[in-house]
């Protein structure tokens, strides 16, 4: 409650956790995950699965991880150590001049993060990392 704002009301017209995990389980297949600090996501997707004898091996990108890369690969600033360090959400949502409404709402968090990874797709770019092979290299989770 303290870091997501849920509360018991909340969730109670939601579905059973275990048909949320077979249906996260079956749109996920296949695919690579995406997201900021993203094996913190992993890591507790990892020991909800666990629980049902499923593993979870998708390929993650981490926005934060490739944000770094594409610092310490771009022209140098003077400022880069504090860039390196200052690589929340919220800060990375301003540095790519993006709208945040709620920082820690489960949908406006996914929802900046997609927009981020589409401006970092491109800036990846530029910097040559043009595969799925070279982004896992720079900014697999």
């Amino acid at each position: 409650m303290l870091i997501h704002k849920l509360r018991p009301n909340d969730v109670e017209q939601g579905i059973a956790p275990e048909v949320a995990l077979a249906e996260l389980r079956e749109f996920i297949a296949g695919r690579v995950l995406v997201g900021h600090f993203v094996h913190i996501d992993m890591k507790a997707l990892r020991k909800e699965l666990g629980d049902q004898q499923h593993e979870l091996s998708n390929p993650a990108i981490d926005t934060a991880k490739a944000h770094r890369w594409i610092l310490q690969n771009s022209p140098w600033r003077e400022d880069l150590e504090q860039q390196m360090a200052n690589i929340s959400l919220v800060a990375l949502a301003g540095i790519y001049n993006l709208d945040f409404q709620e920082a820690h709402h489960a949908l406006d968090d996914a929802f900046v993060t997609a927009r981020l990874w589409q401006k970092q797709i491109s800036r990846l770019e530029d910097l040559k990392i043009r595969s799925l092979a070279d982004v896992l290299r720079v900014a697999k989770a």
